[in-house]
């Protein structure tokens, strides 16, 4: 008899009922426990899951999926990493070319800190599954934190949103890798990529506030699209021109097909999604920034990019409460720091009396001064000091950063 895995549009209790009269017959059957572990994951009774799951086991020692599913919920229901690493290894050790599990292994050993054993894991993953766009994308994140070679990240990005369009995180990697090249225009391009995918990715929106306020302070999204437009149209006869499409055009193709088939299952969802969209495609940067906010509110880096924006507009007051925010959170944050410094300048006004300057003065370099002690090697840190000490003794501290600068650039 040929064991059923719970289609789509079966009753659950019936192949529960199924599974259980299976099992009365032959208590023994490894296969039958592992499927109904299955059924009960799907109706999230991860107890009696959980259960099946380690009797399957005990069992059948030698079938890797009974400790490769005991292993997921662990990891994903039990939030118990360490446990389910012990059964993914037990997994891997019976079914050594499995992909998956190499991979579900270095996204463990990665979020442990072990990041050789997790760089290895990713490797071996795309040894075995070349096109896994998940994995490239796992292995550039992890090579980026390390300061990595840049051009290999950017390679795998570039890589994993052609095998993985559908996921917001990979175009939103490969936004803020086009971004970390000063290709704004592009970045901004994949960055409305995720967020067509996934209107509410906290990552995908900081990283479109930061490619928007580089590529122009002033352009709100729907001047870009304006302005991208007949960039999009003179591509587009560059392509019927030479009788072919780019890589970039196959993949938006692909796309808009894959949101024809869901638009009819899927009406009200997606309508939703759509207008969440279009909010964010309208938006400024400051607007960009203050939805991350409210989606993340105590992310430090969003607070210090939404208080850069907002001292440029000149609202300074809600710079200075953005920066102390920031500093809450993370008190050695030399940006923050760095701002608040800024912002106390920037009150030294003409109506100020000399000594109340002088008060103002002192606290700002003051700030400055603990930003170049936490990033003593920052070139931009030093110069934002440097460009501060102009009076007196300073014209030779001006000098000497001056000189730092230089050596370090």
């Amino acid at each position: 008899m040929r064991l059923r895995g719970g289609e789509d549009g079966e009753d659950s209790s019936d192949i529960i009922q199924f599974y259980e009269q299976i099992l009365e017959g032959n208590p023994t059957s490894a296969t039958a426990h592992v499927s109904l572990g299955r059924v009960y994951e799907r109706k999230n009774n991860f107890d009696a899951a959980e259960s099946q799951y380690a009797i399957a086991k005990a069992l059948n020692p030698l079938d890797p999926l009974c400790y490769s599913y005991l292993g997921q919920v662990l990891l994903n229901q039990r939030q118990r990493p360490e446990a389910a690493m012990e059964e993914f290894k037990q997994a891997l050790a019976l079914s050594p070319d499995a992909a998956e599990l190499h991979h579900v292994m270095a996204r463990i050993n990665h979020g442990f800190g072990k990041y050789e054993e997790a760089k290895d894991g990713y490797k071996k993953t795309l040894e075995l599954q070349p096109n896994d766009g998940q994995t490239m994308s796992d292995l550039g994140s992890l090579l980026e934190a390390e300061d990595g070679d840049q051009d290999t990240v950017f390679g795998l990005y570039k890589q994993a949103t052609k095998f993985h369009p559908d996921s917001a995180l990979v175009w939103s990697n490969y936004g803020r890798a086009l971004l970390n090249k000063k290709k704004y225009r592009d970045a901004i391009t994949s960055l409305r990529n995720a967020l067509r995918i996934e209107p509410d990715s906290h990552h995908a929106l900081c990283n479109l506030g930061a490619a928007l306020a580089s590529f122009a302070p002033d352009c709100t999204e729907s001047e870009f699209m304006e302005d991208e437009e007949p960039r999009r149209r003179g591509r587009e006869g560059m392509v019927e021109a030479e009788g072919g499409r780019t890589e970039e055009e196959e993949i938006n193709e692909k796309e808009r097909k894959e949101e024809g088939k869901e638009e009819g299952k899927c009406g009200s969802d997606k309508e939703e999604k759509e207008n969440k969209e279009e909010e964010v495609m309208v938006c400024d940067v400051e607007d960009i920034y203050a939805r991350a906010l409210d989606l993340c509110p105590f992310d430090p880096s969003t607070l210090v990019n939404y208080g850069k924006v907002c001292m440029e507009k000149g609202r300074v007051k809600m710079a200075e409460e953005l920066f102390e925010e920031a500093l809450k959170l993370e008190p050695d944050m030399v940006e923050a720091i760095s701002g608040l410094g800024s912002i106390i300048e920037h009150r030294m006004t003409d109506e100020l009396d000399t000594k109340r300057k002088e008060q103002f003065l002192n606290i700002a370099e003051a700030h400055h001064e603990k930003a170049l002690s936490l990033l003593p090697d920052n070139p931009d840190v030093i110069t934002n000091y440097a460009v501060r000490r102009i009076g007196g003794t300073g014209r030779m501290k001006l000098r000497s950063c001056t000189s730092e600068v230089a050596s370090l650039r």
